[in-house]
């Protein structure tokens, strides 16, 4: 059943995309059978890729090549998963190498070290990025830049 646009919407591309799919592939069936020999291309095109497979290892190799295949989300799920550990791992040796430098100089470069660094940490942790364009701030500021420049050459028609 369906309760929302959403639903209804995503029931309704479905229905287009079988469509769309089926309407292509009816499409490639009549124009092979339209021709003097009929898939013939298609049957050629299969030996060769049947001739090409047993050159190339047998069914051995399309076995190993389909498990590559099947093995790669969850190759791209472990390679996230680390992600944090990576990263744990990377600020650790940031943060011994730092100390490691400051245990060989001055207390007072010790402190100066150590604030920077957590100014820097604070702000990669904290910082925010915001890819949006609001209209309302870009009238705005524009506007501004056009108000002192249509001041200026009022002053200058003034003059003349």
């Amino acid at each position: 059943m369906m309760y929302t646009l959403f639903d209804f919407v995503t029931q309704v591309k479905g229905a287009e995309y079988l469509i769309a799919v089926s309407a292509i592939g009816l499409f490639i069936l009549l124009w092979e059978a339209l021709k003097p020999r009929p898939f013939k291309a298609m049957m050629e095109t299969a030996r060769e890729d049947l001739k090409h497979i047993s050159q190339a290892g047998g069914s051995a190799s399309v076995l190993r090549t389909a498990g590559r295949v099947v093995a790669a989300p969850f190759l791209v799920i472990g390679y996230v998963a680390a992600l944090p550990f990576v990263f744990m791992s990377a600020l650790s040796l940031v943060i011994v190498d730092g100390v490691s430098q400051a245990l060989d100089v001055s207390s007072a470069w010790i402190a100066r070290r150590a604030v920077s660094n957590w100014h820097a940490l604070t702000r990669t942790l904290g910082a925010t990025t915001s890819f949006s364009w609001r209209p309302q701030e870009a009238y705005f500021l524009g506007r501004k830049r056009r108000q002192a420049k249509d001041k200026g050459k009022d002053k200058d028609k003034k003059e003349d």
